[in-house]
């Protein structure tokens, strides 16, 4: 709600610069000093308009509650997680997947590709790296070529793929569902 009416603040700026520039495109031909008359008039009525945004209060405590929302969301998923998962920063992936393969891990990349075997029929082993592609390019060939198996997440219609995160949860989903189970034997 807070956002919406941040939103309708904006818009109310943005219908008020689009009926003054219609107002311009009405009134002046190109070339004529009218028309860089109206600009002029144009620029000064967008300032006033973008001065009053910044002073008025409701959008001051609108842009404030959203902050505080957005900090409390992160700050709830940061508690959740942040003691349970390492992250690391590295210039290049294959130098990790090949330790990582030599510490026992499958390596295993979420791609569509020749060969691939579809998520839902693919058996994870415990010790899985799990590695995602680039929306739009998919894996990289040196990162490819060190996949000890490729599954897919098989789809009917267009488009195709699924964005990287919506991919890596569910692959992840389906890694868990099985892992508890193989404990279980």
């Amino acid at each position: 709600m807070l956002k919406s009416h941040l939103l309708a603040a904006c818009l109310a700026v943005v219908a008020g610069v689009a009926n003054a520039d219609e107002a311009v495109t009405r009134t002046a031909q190109p070339g004529q000093p009218a028309r860089r008359e109206a600009r002029s008039q144009l620029s000064q009525k967008l300032a006033d308009l973008r001065a009053r945004l910044a002073e008025d209060p409701r959008v001051k405590e609108a842009k404030a509650a959203v902050e505080r929302a957005e900090k409390a969301v992160d700050e709830k998923i940061a508690r959740d997680g942040a003691d349970h998962v390492v992250l690391e920063v590295h210039r290049s992936l294959p130098p990790v997947l090949d330790r990582l393969r030599a510490q026992g891990y499958e390596i295993v990349g979420l791609e569509q590709t020749t060969g691939s075997t579809p998520l839902f029929t693919f058996d994870f082993a415990p010790r899985t790296v799990l590695v995602i592609g680039n929306e739009r390019a998919g894996l990289e060939d040196d990162v490819l070529c060190r996949l000890d198996r490729v599954a897919e997440i098989p789809l009917a219609g267009l488009p195709h793929s699924l964005n990287a995160a919506t991919s890596a949860s569910i692959a992840i989903y389906e890694y868990c569902r099985q892992i508890p189970r193989r404990n279980d034997r």
